[in-house]
């Protein structure tokens, strides 16, 4: 008898597309509030923004980054000092790539 991997295992290639996306989305959220926080890279910005996951454990983005409103609260509780046209253009940004992801 031949052991072969189940035919689910076909699924994993696309959760995996889907967390380089959330990674890159990530990245570039990251970088931009790097910028406006103007530190050289994510371990210069605070822990809550830091431990932004949007994968999870289950791949499922977790509610408090899926509107521009909630991510913008997570943004100014960070980051107090911060402009908060700035954070809302960086929390807009990663909603809509987060809205446009493959399903």
């Amino acid at each position: 008898m031949v052991d072969r991997a189940p035919a689910r295992m076909m699924t994993a290639k696309y959760d995996m597309v889907k967390m380089k996306q959330l990674m890159e989305i990530d990245d570039t959220m990251k970088n931009a509030l790097c910028a406006l926080h103007g530190c050289a890279d994510e371990d210069g910005l605070p822990d809550e923004i830091q431990e932004i996951d949007f994968g999870g454990t289950n791949g499922e983005i977790a509610p408090e980054y899926t509107t521009v409103e909630a991510l913008l609260a997570v943004f100014k509780r960070a980051m107090p000092g911060a402009p908060e046209a700035r954070l809302r253009d960086i929390a807009e940004s990663t909603v809509k790539q987060l809205d446009g992801l493959e399903k």
